[in-house]
């Protein structure tokens, strides 16, 4: 299967803006790439400026006196091509097309416009958009987004491709907010030449990506998707996805929007079972599945879901919980039952899900090592805790954190090499802190949360 590069967006040593002007994108972007220090060499284009924010101002990519290696084509739709074409002809070699207007809803002019773009990608210029809203590259300094409030996204580990300019924006403050990075990022448009496929392909490859994650609305490509995803599943990169389109009101929103394709949904999720992709039904759980799974512990093969905590209620809870997601809790070892009974109280009934009585709640090394028995029961792939996280202001003893991970690493594997292991997911009950990213005093609110397991991968959700 043939992947395009997309070296020259995330990498790119050199960048024209073309449509430089004082105010509007352009500046916005730029000031985006001083306040992160970004070394790349950068070249404003517009033939009505001599000078725009202090700096010489090209009239053509004729003029610039080094071959750029990407241009940021702020201008009207009309004006894209012949643009690009002359950049092209100066030793362009990427492009992040920001306007719409190219064939969308079907409109002559704008096909014609979306065919000169594929003959610029077939001669060699690598496209993303149009109809985008740019790209992250956190480490590098190339903040392409043409708004601030992304600005400060730190460096992680979470690569993201999204058919979305707008949930782009939403998805990353939210997930800053919840202390995730960025590895790579790219708002994808209308993926007239780079798709989706090329951008988890990258992720596959990059050394700072761990944990991949995507909003589409349709596969332009289905054969690389699947190649892509994979690549993924072998080099032990969960994909996390959220898809549009499930109702036929959303597929005919989808086509009016990108020009995409929704596809049959029941179709799509036979793929996700088939190469483990965890598929979220929203943004948010997006976020919180990143978080499990970017801890590079995934579930063993073949093993089930079960449960620790220290109160019957939420005993009662989560065998609910359980039963609507469909999630049968795998039985203890016979091993795994008797290393138990001696750290709880004789009355206590050894199965699923565990109840170790409130008086182990503070005590964590317990708590702990009760925790990490279960762990290691041959049948456990997928670990549930009953947990609290602060409220408000209050303080809680990160020991009782560090003591789980600790006796929870069955295999001590905390990076995505190496063998299979458990992976531990927190079921707070009943209430759970959000942080407000506008700075304004933490919220309460309820919180539930689902586990399970497919033959093709993990899938963790959890709602606030």
């Amino acid at each position: 299967m043939s992947f395009r590069p997309v070296d020259a967006i995330f990498h790119a040593r050199s960048l024209a803006l073309v449509g430089a002007s004082e105010n509007g994108w352009t500046a916005t972007i730029f000031r985006n790439l001083q306040a992160r220090g970004a070394t790349a060499a950068i070249y404003p284009v517009n033939p009505r400026r001599e000078r725009v924010w202090g700096e010489r101002c090209y009239p053509s990519f004729a003029a610039i006196p080094a071959p750029v290696d990407l241009a940021l084509t702020i201008v009207p739709a009309p004006a894209v091509p012949a643009a690009l074409r002359e950049g092209l002809d100066h030793g362009l070699r990427a492009a992040i097309v920001y306007a719409a207007g190219f064939g969308e809803g079907g409109d002559a002019a704008g096909e014609a416009r979306a065919a000169e773009l594929r003959a610029l990608a077939a001669a060699g210029l690598r496209l993303c958009g149009p109809n985008c809203m740019g790209t992250l590259s956190p480490r590098e300094g190339l903040v392409l987004y043409p708004s601030a409030r992304v600005r400060d996204v730190p460096p992680g580990d979470v690569g993201l491709a999204m058919q979305s300019g707008g949930l782009f924006q939403y998805w990353l403050q939210y997930a800053v907010s919840r202390g995730l990075g960025v590895s790579y990022a790219a708002s994808v448009g209308n993926e007239l030449d780079l798709d989706v496929a090329d951008y988890i392909n990258f992720f596959v490859s990059d050394e700072h990506t761990r944990v991949i994650c995507c909003f589409i609305e349709g596969v332009r490509r289905p054969d690389a998707f699947v190649a892509a995803a994979a690549a993924a599943l072998a080099a032990r990169k969960p994909i996390v996805l959220v898809k549009s389109g499930r109702s036929e009101p959303a597929r005919s929103a989808v086509q009016s929007h990108t020009g995409s394709l929704a596809g049959d949904d029941r179709v799509f999720d036979a793929v996700c079972e088939r190469y483990g992709i965890v598929r979220a039904t929203t943004l948010d759980e997006m976020v919180e599945h990143a978080l499990v799974l970017r801890t590079g512990r995934l579930p063993a093969a073949g093993g089930g879901v079960m449960t620790v905590g220290y109160s019957g209620a939420a005993r009662g809870l989560l065998l609910d919980a359980a039963a609507d997601a469909g999630v049968t809790f795998a039985p203890l070892a016979s091993a795994t039952r008797d290393a138990l009974a001696p750290l709880l109280d004789p009355a206590a009934e050894l199965a699923m899900p565990v109840d170790c009585g409130a008086g182990i709640a503070v005590a964590y090394q317990q708590f702990a090592e009760v925790c990490g028995i279960v762990a290691n029961d041959p049948n456990c792939a997928v670990l549930a805790l009953q947990g609290q996280l602060p409220i408000g202001h209050e303080q809680l003893d990160p020991q009782w954190f560090r003591a789980l991970a600790a006796a929870t690493d069955v295999l001590g594997a905390l990076t995505l090499a190496g063998a299979a292991t458990t992976v531990v997911v927190f079921v707070v009950l009943p209430r759970v802190r959000r942080s407000d990213p506008n700075g304004a005093s933490p919220a309460v609110v309820p919180a539930t949360a689902s586990v399970g397991v497919t033959p093709g991968g993990l899938s963790v959700s959890a709602s606030f």
